[in-house]
């Protein structure tokens, strides 16, 4: 049941970073926000490993660091890896 949660929200969030990105290009104002919408997700399922020194490859607590991997994290989510 714990892994079925969190592939929903590993899928939600993708859907989430595809949304920002549309936003940012398109929308000005109250759209999503990485602070609102996006952090929320990363922190409850991916920072406990994707963190300094956890055992994920690489960080995702700022903000540049998750945007400077979205594409990937879109990519690996979609394809359940």
């Amino acid at each position: 049941m714990l892994q079925m949660s969190r592939s929903f929200h590993c899928i939600l969030l993708a859907l989430t970073l595809v949304a920002t990105r549309a936003a940012a290009q398109s929308v000005t104002g109250d759209s999503v926000t990485f602070a609102d919408h996006v952090a929320p997700i990363l922190y409850e399922s991916c920072v406990v490993c994707h963190r300094p020194e956890g055992v994920g490859p690489f960080s995702l607590i700022e903000y540049e660091q998750v945007k400077r991997r979205s594409r990937q994290i879109g990519e690996v989510v979609s394809s359940r890896y």
